[in-house]
This record gives C-alpha cells, structure tokens and sequence, in this order.
C-alpha cells in the first residue's frame, strides 16, 4: 500500500499532453476541410466580384457604344435628308424653268403661225414658191408642236417621278426613325436584362457572404469549443499527473486526502508497525557509508513518497540528520512536519531532476512504483541512479506480484493502485538503468495463523503462493 495518495507524474503523461497541445494548436480535419471550403467560397466570391465589376465595364462600353452610334446614325440621316430635299429642290426648279421655256415655245409658235396665216392671206396669190415654204414651215411648226408635247409628257412624268421619289425618301425617313427608335428600346431592354441580371447576381453574392460569414461564425465557434474541451481534457490530464484521486468531488483534493489517510490508518498499519517493518533496510544502508565517503550525520538520504514519515522517523533515531523527504499529500506533510521532519511537497521526478548529480547517498521509495506509469518509473531510476554518490544506494518497496492473494485481492483495496510489477521485471529494470545487479528481499509473509498446517509438498507450495512475502523489497547499489 502507497504512503502517497497520488503518485501519478506530471512527466508520465508529458508525451500525451504535447500530443493533445499540438491537436488544439493544429487545426482539426474537419476544421482545415472546412477551411479549405471557406477559401473556395472566398475564390468563388472574388471570381463574382471580377464578373461583376467586369459585367459593369462592358455595360458601360455597350452603352457608350450605343450612343456613339445614334449619334453617328442621326448625324448621317440628317445629312441624307438635307442632300436629299436640296436635289429634290434643284430637279423642282429645273423643271419649273423647263416648263416656262416650252410655254414660251408654243407662246413663239402661236403668234408665228398666227403671222404666217396672215401673211399668207396676203401673199397667197403672188408666189406659189412661199406658199411651198410656208407648208414646209407650218409642217415643221407641227412636229416642233408635237415634240414640245412629247416632252410635256415626260416633264409630267418626271414631276410624277419626284412625287414618288419624294414619297419614298419620306418613307425611308419613317423607316429609319421607326428602326433607330426599335434600336433605342432594344438597347433600353438589354440594359434592363443586364441590370435586373447584376441585381440578381448582386444579390446571390449578397446571399453567399452571408452564408460564408455564418458558415465562417459557426466553424468559428466549434474550433472555440473543440479548444476549450481539449484545454479541459488537457487540465484534468494535468490533475491526473499530480495524482488526483479518479473520482470527482466537491471539496477536491482535501476530500480524498482525508479518506486515504483514515484508509491508511486502518489497513496499512501504524507507524511504529510499519517503522519495524523498514528496519531491515538499515544494515544496508549503514554498509554503503564507507563507500560514500559520508558520516551518518552528514549522509543525505532522500524518501520519495515518505507518506506519514515511518522511515524518516527510524532515520532519525538512528542518527542520519541529513534524511529528508519529499510528499504531494497535503495531509502527509502535516503529519511529517508534527513530527519535526524535514518534508516537502512536490512531485518525486521533478524533484529529482532538479539535484545536482553525485549529491545524494542514498535514495528510497517504500510503495511508489506501483502508483506510477512503468514509462515514469524507467525515468525515475535513471535520474536516481544520476543523483546518486558512486557506492550510493537505492531502496524500492512494492507488492509482491507472487503472491496470488496480493496479486488478485488486496492490491485492488488502493484505489490509487496502477498496476503490479513482479519482482523479475523491477529488478531487471533497475539493471537496466546501470545498477549493479540488485538484492532481493521477500518480506512480510502472513502470519501462522493462516498457513495450511501439513507437512506436504502442496502445502508447503500452497503457503508460499498464497500466504509467503506479501511486500518485494529491492536495494541495489550505483557502480
């Protein structure tokens, strides 16, 4: 049983806790997946935002285009018109000076006929030759009549031409209005259409910012919420590396700290029983003096997990006035400091990596590996093993896995238990991190009480398995 309520190591679970610190710092998969979403959102509304203001540039282009080519048909229609009305003006007139020249004509005619008539009356009975000229000349006068009629006609018809002309110039005239006024309102509905189509776009991309910035919001605060709940798990690791009790309370620590101690007083036993139990620790540890160069009262020896102080206090009475101890118990350490020892709380690993090396004789933990991680512990003895004077000592103390009835029963009445360490794998440990080859201590069997009394084989076998050691002591020296 632990004299340390909560042995868990901040540094057993440093690994874990970088991991998760590294998750909260590192965005999650479905976060980054949703980022990437929002940044194909964010592309798709700058490409719309280009479309847009693109859209805008060839409307104004369009419209300017638009105008430009009024201006240009109205200029043009107005110079054919007015090309048009001043040849019509100029026929008009020719045709007006024509028709008074051929008036004149017959105007000429008549009175020359008239004069020939009268002449003729005269002359009628002088010359026959004159009389020959004048049919010739009243013939000639005949054909000129018929001539100035013949082209009477075509004046007629020439005017009826202009008339037509006229009608027709008119007619293109409305023509052109009518098309350049149809060209005007097309223009006017495809700038509605283009309009009412960048109102529609404009208000898609209205929507889709909206619908990015609440998107955006809401993974916002998941990602928030994903870290809190990482922050929290991360906290409760952390009060499970200090060793906090595995159930929750509402006083805390102070709560399970009463309740191990009351446990501890009624089954782990009392001081002074448990002070008579570590005495078999001495002898080694007063063996190891000459090899540390150190007198008892200068030899610092350091418990790790010293709980209520049974080994310090022996240390004491045997005269090592440099012992100290090192607890996380609140309670532990009032107890201690009653007792005039020297305790302080912190968390052993620690603790230790904080010496300098070579500084300390000897080093115990009574009931502590068991409270770890085996990862800790591996830890633990290496940086022991630093600490230690060459010749120094180290002292472990821990349930003993052989014996069935421990090994199934009464290591499962700690509730801060971890798991059990057969003594194979601690010693084999412990050679590993470079100390000489360990000595082995099967300690505290049960008492006769409980032994199947028979001289057999099985029995004897049968007592060593359930009722022999229940405690694996272990001292091992630094080379």
């Amino acid at each position: 049983m632990s004299d340390d309520p909560r042995r868990d190591s901040r540094a057993a679970h440093q690994n874990l806790i970088e991991g998760i610190e590294a998750r909260r710092r590192s965005a999650p998969w479905y976060v980054r997946a949703l980022n990437r979403w929002f940044d194909h959102g964010r592309q798709l509304e700058d490409a719309l935002i280009a479309i847009s203001t693109a859209w805008q540039e060839d409307r104004m282009k369009s419209a300017q285009s638009m105008d430009d080519l009024e201006r240009r048909l109205a200029v043009q229609g107005e110079d054919f018109r007015e090309r048009i009305a001043a040849d019509f003006e100029g026929t008009r007139t020719d045709v007006r000076q024509l028709r008074l020249l051929v008036s004149a004509l017959h105007a000429s005619l008549r009175a020359m006929q008239e004069a020939v008539d009268r002449e003729g009356a005269l002359r009628m009975a002088e010359r026959e030759e004159d009389r020959v000229h004048l049919a010739r000349f009243s013939r000639l006068a005949e054909e000129t009549r018929g001539n100035l009629n013949a082209v009477e006609r075509i004046l007629r018809t020439f005017d009826e031409r202009l008339v037509s002309t006229d009608a027709a110039a008119a007619q293109s005239r409305r023509e052109f209005g009518e098309t350049t006024d149809s060209l005007a309102k097309r223009s006017e509905q495809a700038a509605g259409r283009l309009a009412q189509d960048l109102a529609q776009a404009s208000s898609g991309l209205a929507d889709l910012q909206h619908r990015l910035k609440e998107r955006t919001r809401l993974t916002d605060e998941a990602v928030a919420a994903a870290n809190s709940k990482t922050a929290a798990l991360a906290a409760r690791l952390n009060e499970v590396h200090r060793g906090e009790p595995y159930f929750e309370s509402s006083d805390g620590p102070a709560r399970f700290d009463d309740f191990y101690f009351a446990f501890e007083r009624r089954y782990r036993g009392t001081r002074e029983e448990i002070a008579r139990r570590q005495q078999v620790y001495l002898p080694f540890l007063s063996e190891s003096l000459p090899v540390t160069r150190s007198s008892k009262d200068q030899a610092p020896v350091l418990d790790l997990g010293c709980g209520r102080g049974e080994w310090l206090g022996l240390l004491r009475q045997e005269g090592y006035a440099a012992a100290a101890g090192i607890d996380q118990s609140e309670r532990m350490i009032e107890i201690c400091h009653s007792e005039g020892l020297p305790v302080t709380r912190g968390e052993a690993l620690q603790h230790l990596r904080s010496l300098p090396d070579a500084s300390v004789a000897a080093v115990s933990a009574f009931h502590v590996v068991e409270h770890i991680p085996f990862s800790v512990l591996l830890e633990l003895l290496s940086e022991t093993r630093r600490v230690l004077m060459p010749g120094g000592l180290l002292l472990l103390e821990t349930p003993n896995a052989e014996n069935a009835l421990v090994a199934t029963v009464n290591f499962r009445h700690d509730p801060t238990h971890r798991h059990m360490i057969p003594p194979l794998l601690l010693s084999f440990a412990v050679e590993h991190a470079g100390f000489g080859e360990p000595t082995p201590l099967r300690l505290h069997p049960y008492g006769p009480e409980y032994l199947v009394e028979s001289s057999s084989s099985v029995a004897r076998r049968f007592n060593d398995f359930f009722f022999g050691a229940q405690d694996f002591g272990l001292v091992a020296v630094k080379p």
